[in-house]
This record gives structure tokens, C-alpha cells and sequence, in this order.
């Protein structure tokens, strides 16, 4: 006759004990997880929300600001007088107040019908500036005017001194720029999308508006500086990024912009293991500035980003 396996009593228990103890911990697990996860999604939300809506009353009051100086510098009859050569146009002054009395502004300007052109740039804005326009060490004020594609950059002092001036050619119609069009077809001011300058190869906006006398407009151009400093105050941690992206993808304003504008440059030197060959030392001998470029839509291998190369090939 056969004997079967005796199973204590307490073994049991136990085994039950523990099967229902695997149960509960393992639904504890789960709950936790599921909870931990609803609430690092609520409170990134919560923080997303909390940096779109201070970026959207800083944007707002940005855009106010711009209106009123616009607003109050429209009236001027300064403005109808002819553009010439003059640097020191009768509007100079008035022009100059209105970079003085508002921060973040790089340009105040206005066109008339016939197609001239007059700005006055704020040089204390950036030390870029003065790269972009080849401007002396004591430049404050950098005077454009363009007339029949001809370029004028008179540079001016604390003072208002010409210090000295430059003249070439340029194909430049602002009829025809988006900024202008807007402005003579809408009442009121016009804030045009993120753009490039070109003339600093950074991004920016411009607000216009056309003046009583149909065909002038002034327009203030703002960078993105201020913005990127608003994003980098937004950061919840010093490895992390905000930024903001046109509809095409392209990034224009970024906090990490701001580490970057700060952030010394660095040295372009050739490595010392690099080699030529006779007629390539010849050639970069003849030629001292060598115009490169790089792709712009090879990501993420070569790609531009707000005007800058990004990419592998471009960190390597």
C-alpha cells in the first residue's frame, strides 16, 4: 500500500502567507508606479504650463512696449524729411531716444516712397555688433542709410562724433521687404514672425507701422536675446533646454543660446600636425580669408540651427 507525503499544516499556512504577501508587494509595485508616473506627468505639465504662461505675458508686455515707442515716434515730422548721405539727419536725435529710453532694442529705422532707407543701430546691445559691421572699438552708434542700392555706415560716438564711415554697394529695396508690405497694408502695428537678419546672422522680429503720410514706415527690430534670456530663467535644471521653434522646425530661440553668447571664443588655430603641400601653402598664402559653408538641411550631420552650424561633423 502506498504511503503518500505528509504536508505539514504550517507549511501551508506559510506558503499561503507568502503568496498572498507576493500579491499585495506586487500590487503595492504597480500602484506606486502608476502613481509615481500620473504624478511626474502632472507636475511636468504644471511646469510646462507655468513656462508657457510667463512666457506668454513677457512676450505680450515685449510687444507692448514696441507699440508705444513705435506709437510715440510716429508723429515725428523729422521722419518726411528727405533721406541723403547726412548721417545726421533731423531725425537722428529723436531716433537715438527711443534706443535709449528701451533695453533689448538693436535697431530703430524708417523707409519712405521713394525707397530710402535710414537706421540707427544700438551698438551697446551686443559685442557682435561690431564684427557684423566692421565698426571702431568706440562706436555707440552705427548710422545706416541706403540710397539706390548704395550703403552708407556711418559710425558715431558717446558724442554723436562721426568717427568715420563706409560706402558700398548693396541691393537693398525695403519696399519690397515683408516688414514694410504689412505695415502699408494694416492699421496699426505689424509684428512680423522669427526671422533672420542678416546683417548679424541672428534671428529676430520686427514691428511696424506706416505713418500718417502714406508709403513711410518706421519699424523697430528686436533680437532674440531677451528671449533667450527669459528661456534660460525658465530652466529647471543647469543640463536641461527650453526653446522655441518655427513652424519649419527651425530652432530661434534657446536658453542655452545665452551660455553660448556668453561663453568665450575659441581659438581658431590650425593643429600643429596638419600638413600641406607646396601648392596648397601657395594658395592659402595668395588667399587669406577662405569663404566655407556648410549643409543646412543634413541633420544630424550638418545642419544650421538659428543662423549657426550644428551637427556631428561640425562638433568633430
Amino acid at each position: 500500500m502506498l504511503s503518500l507525503p505528509k504536508i505539514s499544516i504550517k507549511v501551508n499556512v506559510l506558503t499561503v502567507i507568502l503568496l498572498v504577501a507576493t500579491l499585495i508587494a506586487s500590487s503595492l509595485l504597480v500602484s506606486q508606479y502608476h502613481f509615481s508616473q500620473k504624478l511626474a506627468v502632472e507636475s511636468t505639465h504644471k511646469t510646462f504650463e507655468l513656462i508657457f504662461k510667463n512666457l506668454t505675458e513677457y512676450w505680450h508686455r515685449e510687444g507692448g512696449d514696441m507699440r508705444n515707442v513705435l506709437f510715440a515716434k510716429r508723429e515725428q515730422s523729422e521722419l518726411l524729411e528727405p533721406i541723403t548721405f547726412d548721417p545726421f539727419h533731423p531725425a537722428l536725435d529723436s531716433l537715438i531716444d527711443a534706443l535709449q529710453v528701451r533695453q533689448n532694442l538693436y535697431a530703430i529705422y524708417f523707409a519712405q516712397q521713394d525707397g530710402h532707407y535710414f537706421q540707427v543701430v544700438n551698438m551697446k546691445e551686443s559685442p557682435s555688433f561690431f564684427d557684423a559691421y566692421q565698426a571702431p572699438p568706440n562706436t555707440v552708434w552705427t548710422v545706416i542709410t541706403i540710397i539706390e542700392n548704395q550703403r552708407q555706415l556711418a559710425f558715431l560716438d558717446e558724442d554723436l562724433t562721426l568717427i568715420n564711415k563706409t560706402l558700398s554697394a548693396k541691393k537693398y529695396d525695403p519696399r519690397v521687404r515683408p516688414w514694410y508690405v504689412d505695415a502699408i497694408n494694416t492699421d496699426g502695428v505689424i509684428r512680423t514672425k522669427p526671422y533672420l537678419f542678416t546683417n548679424l546672422n541672428q534671428p529676430g522680429v520686427t514691428f511696424a507701422t506706416q505713418l500718417e503720410t502714406k508709403g513711410v514706415v518706421l519699424a523697430i527690430d528686436l533680437t532674440m536675446d531677451w528671449l533667450n534670456e527669459v528661456l534660460a530663467l525658465q530652466k529647471m535644471d543647469e543640463k536641461s533646454e527650453i526653446f522655441l521653434v518655427s513652424p519649419s522646425g527651425k530652432k530661434f530661440a534657446s536658453s542655452n543660446f545665452v551660455q553660448q553668447q556668453v561663453s568665450p571664443q575659441k581659438n581658431a588655430t590650425l593643429s600643429p600636425v596638419m600638413s600641406f603641400t607646396q601648392e596648397e601653402e601657395t594658395y592659402l598664402k595668395n588667399h587669406q580669408t577662405l569663404l566655407v559653408s556648410n549643409e543646412n538641411d543634413w541633420a544630424p550631420f550638418d545642419f544650421e540651427e538659428a543662423g549657426e552650424p550644428r551637427g556631428f561633423s561640425i562638433d568633430l
